[in-house]
This record gives C-alpha cells, structure tokens and sequence, in this order.
C-alpha cells in the first residue's frame, strides 16, 4: 500500500537509524496515522482465520488420503472470507 510502510535497506539498518526512522511516526503530528491507514486498506483483517482455514482443510485431505478420518467439523468452520484468500494464497 502507497505510504503504508517506509523500506530501510538492511545494509543501512542500525540503532541510530531505526531511531531516526520511526521518531517522527510515532510523534503526535507525524505521519504515523496516516500510514496505519494506508497499511489497513491494504491488510485483510481475517487473514488469521483464513490461513487457519488453509491449514485445517490441507490437514484434513491428507489425513483423508490416508484414511486416518476427517478433522471435527468445528476445526474447518471459518468466519472469513475464504473464498478470495484462497484464490490469492496460491
């Protein structure tokens, strides 16, 4: 997301330089809201749930393979918006 983040090469990473880096976003009229919104439009908020999802459903077809029986049925209910994570996951 445009303005959600600022990239600090790793090779001119240090103390002073992070310091220098976020003293001014966490200063009361620093940009630091603004980039927090930026990063929120550009995040999925369920994305926990729907990686959660991801991992029970690919546990469940391998256990299914091998005939060792599905996962309960609670462990694959997912209040996300699994269908488009999915399609993006991949």
């Amino acid at each position: 997301a445009a303005g959600g983040a600022v990239v600090v090469p790793d090779d001119t990473m240090d103390a002073d330089r992070l310091v220098a880096v976020a003293e001014p976003l966490l200063a009361p009229d620093g940009p630091g809201q603004a980039m927090a919104d930026a990063a929120a439009a550009f995040g999925r908020p369920d994305a926990a749930d729907a990686l959660e999802y991801l991992a029970v459903s690919d546990i469940e077809a391998a256990m299914n393979r091998y005939n060792r029986g599905p996962t309960p049925q609670s462990a694959r209910s997912c209040p996300c918006e699994f269908s488009s994570f999915r399609a993006s996951a991949r």
